[in-house]
């Protein structure tokens, strides 16, 4: 009698507590995907207000006849996104809004170094990965070969982020691959890289 009581409430506790920890962990996946969500709804809401300021820079770069921004204006402004980034801490962003600032600051300032097409990638490539931030996503990596490298392709390594600037080759018989590649908004920073014609490569094609 004692026993079958013994585990009549042996069950019932049992179940209790497997309820309370059910209930528990329910309200920690609801409030973790709500918090989120308040996350990604904060950071659209912060990258919609720079559009203004990045479609104005797009046009005064790109249309030689527009009026050069005020140097100052658009320091303050860069800045100031800049700042946010550092802060939200997303790296791929910050990346690609310093190309995306180098070359701009070239186009506004009406620069004869200012380079259209490479400015045209920062643009798409920015958007890109403030799409995939605020969709807690990171920006596709592709691993080609050294020969697959295409101009446009984005390097990173622990001096930063550099485009390839010209065709890949092979030396030693085809043992060695190099490529050129420059710095963002930067065309007389040039390095050549070399690898082994095997071995693949982590790159980010626009």
């Amino acid at each position: 009698m004692i026993q079958s009581i013994w585990s009549f409430l042996s069950t019932v506790v049992i179940a209790g507590i497997t309820a309370v920890v059910t209930v528990w962990i329910t309200q920690v996946i609801i409030a973790h995907w709500e918090g989120r969500k308040k996350i990604e709804q904060t950071k659209l809401s912060i990258y919609m207000s720079w559009m203004p300021f990045l479609a104005e820079c797009y046009v005064r770069a790109v249309y030689p006849d527009e009026q050069p921004q005020d140097a100052r204006e658009f320091l303050l402004k860069k800045t100031e996104i800049l700042g946010t980034i550092m802060i939200l801490g997303s790296v791929d962003v910050m990346s690609a809004f310093q190309d995306f600032g180098n070359l701009a600051e070239q186009g506004v300032s009406k620069a004869s170094s200012f380079d259209a097409d490479a400015f045209h990638r920062s643009f798409s490539q920015l958007n890109y990965c403030l799409c995939c931030e605020i969709h807690g996503e990171r920006p596709a990596e592709k691993q080609v070969l050294p020969m697959k490298l295409k101009v446009g392709d984005r390097l990173t390594d622990v001096a930063g982020v550099w485009e390839v600037s010209g065709r890949p080759y092979t030396t030693a018989g085809g043992k060695s691959a190099h490529v050129r590649v420059q710095r963002i908004g930067q065309p007389d920073f040039t390095k050549l890289c070399t690898w082994d014609a095997h071995e693949r490569i982590s790159i980010k094609r626009p």
